[in-house]
């Protein structure tokens, strides 16, 4: 089956629980085509899969197969069946971390390393289990829910992450990887339409870009590129003080969306996306303003509604991608 005839079948359909021929060779078609494209790469996102046999991380991913979890302090056993909907904690930011999904990156490492199916089966169910509970809705109502657009925006990156940590897998079907990209798109979509403010913008955008850059072969790729890259751009000339600051003031912020400019930096720049020419020297400017609020011990300061935070890693980060006059204006 051709390709975009695949990719008209599978967006046009419901997964049907029991996939007709035609529907599953439109699912093989799509996935044997992310396998053997030469670019754009999702290891531009996600880095290279890990190597069998390397470090182990079975433990980590064996709680999440037993839905375990740890978010806000707090840590819960959610029973064999997942409830994705309800609030199980007084946090409203439980639910949202639940709903995530950071911790597929786990599941999708441990397969790699030690090539156990069980990881590989546990990411599907709990997938198909998701969207059984979450279908995309016609309009954001407002609450902390699954379809809070900040969330949206997040699950673009960890399930564009968790797809090429699995994509090589004989232990999924076609089909759900299949799922995984029908749903992809409607987040997309839904990231055309809904969003919230501040520095969750700048996430939420973030999804967008990656949907539009790593996968092209979507109808409405061109779409979430664009409105990606006009939302980034608001974000550094209306979040972005002259000397680099975020304006909300807060160190633990500033780190985190300085965090979020920093991977949109390498995703362009490997995929030869072009931005205005203040961009990267903006980028740098976030970067000289957290070296000089760092402490002498690597940490933050803790004001503004911040916690603590070591700032190393990430600037140890931006040295490795930005050059010296990226990074600091010379």
């Amino acid at each position: 089956m051709k390709l975009d005839q695949a990719i008209e079948l599978l967006l046009r359909e419901a997964p049907p629980p029991d996939p007709p021929p035609e529907y599953r060779a439109a699912a093989e078609s799509l996935r044997d085509h992310l396998r053997t494209r030469a670019e754009p790469k999702l290891s531009w996102l996600a880095g290279k899969r890990p190597a069998l046999g390397t470090e182990r991380v079975e433990a980590k991913a064996d709680t999440v197969c037993d839905h375990t979890f740890h978010f806000s302090g707090q840590t819960l056993q959610l029973g064999p069946e997942i409830d994705w909907v309800t609030n199980h904690t007084a946090d409203v930011e439980w639910r949202a971390e639940l709903n995530q999904h950071k911790y597929w990156r786990t599941l999708g490492n441990a397969y790699c390393r030690t090539g156990n199916p069980k990881y590989a089966r546990e990411f599907a169910a709990q997938l198909r289990s998701w969207l059984a509970q979450n279908p995309v809705p016609s309009k954001w109502d407002g609450n902390h829910g699954p379809w809070r657009p900040f969330e949206a925006g997040i699950r673009c990156v960890t399930w564009l992450e968790a797809l090429h940590l699995f994509l090589l897998s004989e232990d999924l079907d076609a089909t759900e990887l299949a799922s995984l990209l029908v749903s992809l798109a409607e987040h997309g979509n839904f990231l055309l339409e809904e969003r919230t403010g501040g520095n969750h913008r700048v996430k939420e955008a973030f999804g967008l870009l990656a949907l539009g850059v790593l996968l092209p072969e979507l109808p409405r790729a061109a779409q979430w590129l664009a409105q990606g890259q006009t939302t980034l751009n608001e974000a550094l000339r209306d979040q972005f003080l002259p000397d680099g600051a975020h304006y909300e003031l807060s160190p633990m912020y500033h780190h985190i969306v300085s965090g979020q400019f920093l991977k949109i930096a390498r995703l362009s720049r490997r995929a030869g996306v072009a931005w205005p020419g203040d961009f990267v020297p903006a980028v740098g400017r976030m970067f000289e303003y957290l070296r000089n609020l760092t402490k002498p011990d690597g940490t933050l300061p803790q004001f503004n509604d911040g916690d603590a935070t070591d700032a190393r890693p990430l600037l140890r980060r931006a040295a490795t991608i930005l050059t010296v006059e990226e990074l600091f204006e010379v």
